[in-house]
């Protein structure tokens, strides 16, 4: 008999088309998730937030006249052909904006996007797959930017109690819907981390109850560092920690430019790094033509905004002509490492080996056989593969790898085989393993790395399976880095 939503507010101090307002007139940008019990007036547009006024501005004398009474609002607006005193204006169950939230400190910081799911309600004659009797009377909520699902416990007069995390390992990506089916499983609907493309991340996962009592989750894709900056740097972990990610990609563009934009743009101003943090800090709009804004991010401290732009400029993305045209594969990788899918394989990226999770593609005794096909005829002056060794892994080096090329996706000619000698030693390594040729036409490109077969007789593993991982193919990258910017 409630209704349950959640509602996006607007950028931090938004004034619209008002003149001439101080900014510490003008509350924060809310999220919201508000129950309505009853018909009522929710706030929309003269309070936001735990009933935060908006200035009462008179647009014939362009000044602020003072601000409104939740309890008893007067809409005066000549514009307005409905009742003038609104009904006490109904406060949201939670409340939070980009900074840390006092109220609901749970919710975290950074960009908001607010997702509102159904309340869930336990049976017991439905199938044991769906969830357990102590998330009975549970809202789930979602944010779409930082990344989370959460229930919010409610008693008996659905009252809040208690804002819980969702009992999972998983990091959820950019969840937009969750929704029960009649036997009580959940099902939260992913847009993943690269914008239209269903090879960046975008799912539906399916949770269900175990017969131990836990959860299983399934199709649920493994949370994605921010691939291209350096690892390890603060600055990266400040962008993570903030949701950069729900509108910024590497190389991609999403809500936002990307950072590889970003880079290029400024890249010979003497004062990028200064232009940059004041950005960052008090928020834009318009520069890239969009009509998107990015909010204000003053309350990040300023060594943290050092941090943020200084890692910035270390970002690492190989522009080559292959890049963005996913291949297509002759047999499917593992899916224990099924990285994104072939996409994976020409995103300008190289991956770490420390992360074999989800930087890469990992193929058990198997060759890879990708075909890619340019959309066009090019000149192919320059061909790679970048493959890794993890020995204790019984992660090997491919012994060969073999490039031939097409202009009609069915006769292909070999134009050049690199070879490589498995280390014995060496227990991890990355390698681009490239070749330069005699310029050669093409519209389409095989490429087929060979798979060692089996672990050597001198590794403890010895006789069982190889792996080989592959995370880029590369085509033309000195000449596509000349022409580049």
């Amino acid at each position: 008999s409630h209704l349950y939503w959640g509602e996006n507010g607007p950028a931090d101090h938004y004034c619209g088309s008002l003149k001439n307002v101080d900014k510490k007139l003008l509350p924060l940008g809310f999220d919201e998730f508000n129950q309505a019990r009853k018909p009522g007036y929710f706030g929309w547009p003269f309070f936001i937030g735990p009933n935060e006024s908006y200035p009462d501005y008179s647009f014939e004398k362009k000044e602020v006249m003072g601000v409104f009474d939740p309890s008893k609002a007067i809409n005066h607006f000549k514009e307005n052909t409905g009742i003038e005193e609104l009904p006490p204006t109904q406060k949201p169950l939670i409340w939070y904006s980009h900074p840390p939230s006092k109220d609901f400190p749970s919710l975290g910081s950074g960009g908001a996007s607010a997702v509102g799911g159904p309340v869930y309600y336990h049976n017991d004659s439905r199938s044991n797959e769906g969830l357990p009797k102590s998330f009975n009377h549970h809202w789930f909520i979602a944010d779409y930017a930082r990344g989370w699902v959460k229930m919010v416990e409610l008693d008996n007069n659905e009252n809040l109690v208690e804002i819980k995390d969702f009992p999972t390992s998983h990091r959820f990506q950019t969840p937009t819907n969750i929704k029960f089916n009649e036997a009580g499983q959940l099902f939260v609907l992913q847009y993943g981390r690269g914008g239209w493309d269903p090879d960046n991340g975008g799912s539906l996962v399916r949770i269900s109850h175990r017969i131990d009592g836990g959860l299983a989750g399934n199709q649920m894709i493994a949370a994605r560092p921010l691939r291209g900056l350096p690892p390890k740097h603060p600055g990266t972990a400040l962008m993570g920690r903030f949701n950069c990610v729900a509108c910024h990609q590497p190389g991609g563009t999403l809500i936002g430019p990307s950072l590889e934009m970003i880079v290029d743009r400024y890249a010979d101003l003497p004062t990028r790094k200064t232009y940059l943090k004041g950005q960052i800090k008090k928020g834009s709009k318009g520069i890239w033509g969009e009509v998107h804004a990015m909010p204000p991010h003053d309350f990040l401290k300023d060594e943290q905004v050092e941090e943020i732009v200084d890692a910035l400029f270390q970002l690492k993305l190989i522009n080559h002509e292959a890049r963005n045209l996913p291949p297509i594969l002759a047999s499917p990788p593992s899916p224990n490492y099924p990285g994104t899918g072939p996409a994976e394989l020409v995103d300008g990226i190289t991956g770490d080996p420390e992360n074999l999770k989800s930087d890469w593609l990992g193929f058990e005794g198997e060759d890879l056989v990708a075909t890619i096909d340019f959309g066009k005829t090019i000149s192919v002056e320059e061909l790679g593969l970048s493959s890794c060794q993890v020995t204790s892994a019984g992660v090997f080096l491919p012994p060969t790898v073999e490039f031939s090329v097409s202009l009609n996706g069915k006769d292909f000619k070999s134009v050049a085989t690199t070879t490589t000698e498995v280390p014995k030693k060496k227990s991890v390594d990355t390698r681009i393993l490239s070749t330069k040729i005699k310029e050669v036409k093409a519209r389409h490109l095989r490429v087929h790395a060979k798979n060692l077969g089996t672990i050597p007789d001198w590794h403890q593993a010895k006789g069982r399976k190889a792996w080989l991982f592959i995370d880029e193919i590369l085509v033309n990258p000195q000449r596509s880095r000349k022409n580049h910017r």
